[in-house]
């Protein structure tokens, strides 16, 4: 056994080294996505917003010209719809951003703890023999 012992450390170390190259690779892939994702929905809520903001103006220009005081009102509050909309898309947006954020962060940390990993060798049993001529 104490023949075998230097060999069997320096492989648990090249074992250990694979495992935590392995679980880095894999939550770090898993973090990129989620970065992705979240960069794909900032673009969406920007594109989202854009529309928002440009449908308020027209209205609030549109009731700047309109004669009709009626007319007016009408797209007053079809300018606050818009406004309130994007103030909508805006907390949407900002509590799907910390949720991804969250799991972003988990994963940084999964990384770390896979990186982190402890061995732990346990003697489960022992076998005896002998080689009879």
């Amino acid at each position: 056994v104490a023949k075998v012992e230097p060999q069997l450390k320096t492989r648990l170390g090249e074992l250990e080294k694979e495992v935590q190259g392995r679980n880095s690779r894999y939550y770090d892939q898993q973090e990129e996505l989620l970065y992705r994702n979240q960069q794909d929905r900032k673009a969406e809520h920007e594109g989202k917003i854009r529309e928002y903001r440009t449908k308020e103006k027209e209205a609030r220009k549109a009731a700047k010209q309109a004669d009709d005081p009626m007319e007016q009102l009408k797209l007053k509050r079809e300018a606050r719809k818009w406004e309130r909309r994007a103030d909508e898309a805006d907390d949407d947006f900002r509590d799907a951003r910390r949720k991804l954020q969250a799991e972003i962060d988990e994963k940084l940390d999964m990384i770390e703890q896979s990186l982190q990993g402890t061995q732990h060798s346990e003697h489960l049993f022992a076998i005896r023999w002998r080689i009879v001529a």
